[in-house]
């Protein structure tokens, strides 16, 4: 994709706990985990901590939400998403290594999308080995009841040989599915006095071409930068302008990946929905595949690399203790 590194898919909860290791080591910080929030402190009109689940109460210069894209201190904040596209449900599955060798070998490394009857499904080789498989659906769309239902709807969708290694792949290989109903949107402000809001609880993404733990990642790093000067100077004043540049700057980048994946997931949808369209363009493959693919491959350069450049490092003197 001309990108200078290659697409590498990295496994989330390993790179969570690899994180939460690196936090742990660091001189005056305490880790609490399995300890929910379930309310912002407020101190005239200024978040000034959390209350836990069983009252404990944190006092804090700045409380950053991370808490996903049902983030509750978004809501307790009274802050509301402008929803962005139409909603979907992924269902996610996976199937087990052994059984899954066969589609691994069929897909040669690649992620596969099929399109095709309302559906879509996507395969990759799963970081835990075995196959991850996602099935989107419109929410109103039904269901199927069993393993064996599933593995019928996706040997239907998928091309001859796939559908004939779907179909030999045993029902007790397959695991899920896990429904991750989608809802798109952001903040247009992400922030509240001594309140900051990252990751999905400011953008909840899309999942097309999963972007929302490089958007997160990417807002942290930022915020890094624009706080830690700001931090510890018991100027209140200061530290709300840090808020206000670190939600205007990601905004910029954030608008424009959402817009990416917008048209991206619409292209899909028309696929996935008209399969007058799937036949023209299979039948005239030979010429316009080979432009199809280049106005493709040039659209994933935003959604690939980002727009824009965060600096990868934090300067010296930005160590909290």
């Amino acid at each position: 994709m001309g990108s200078l590194r290659p697409c590498t898919l990295v496994d989330q909860e390993a790179l969570l706990a690899w994180l939460l290791d690196a936090v742990r080591r660091l001189d005056g910080v305490r880790v609490l985990t399995g300890r929910p929030v379930v309310a912002p402190l407020l101190s005239d009109g200024r978040v000034v901590g959390v209350e836990l689940d069983d009252g404990t109460e944190l006092q804090g210069e700045l409380v950053v939400a991370c808490d996903g894209r049902a983030s509750l201190l978004r809501r307790k904040a009274g802050l509301e998403l402008t929803q962005l596209g139409k909603p979907m449900t992924v269902h996610w599955f996976r199937l087990l290594t052994a059984a899954a060798e066969p589609v691994a070998d069929w897909l040669k490394g690649q992620f596969v999308t099929i399109l095709g009857g309302g559906d879509s499904l996507a395969l990759y080789a799963s970081v835990y080995g075995g196959v991850q498989l996602g099935w989107v659906q419109d929410p109103s769309a039904p269901v199927p009841s069993s393993s064996a239902d599933w593995r019928e709807r996706w040997a239907q969708a998928s091309p001859e040989r796939l559908a004939s290694l779907l179909r030999a792949c045993p029902l007790q290989a397959i695991q899920g599915p896990v429904r991750l109903p989608v809802q798109v949107g952001r903040l247009e402000h992400w922030w509240q006095p001594g309140l900051l809001l990252l990751g999905d609880a400011a953008h909840p993404m899309s999942p097309v071409r999963a972007q929302g733990i490089n958007m997160a990642l990417r807002d942290a790093l930022l915020a890094a930068r624009q706080l830690l000067p700001a931090l510890g100077q018991g100027n209140t004043a200061g530290l709300d302008r840090a808020l206000a540049a670190i939600s205007a700057a990601r905004l910029i980048e954030i608008r424009r990946i959402q817009a990416s994946q917008t048209r991206e997931l619409a292209r899909a949808d028309l696929l996935r929905h008209n399969g007058w369209l799937r036949q023209v363009l299979a039948a005239s493959a030979g010429w316009s595949g080979p432009l199809l693919a280049q106005r493709w491959q040039a659209d994933q350069a935003v959604l690939r690399q980002g727009c824009g450049t965060v600096e990868l490092t934090l300067p010296p003197d930005a160590m909290m203790g």
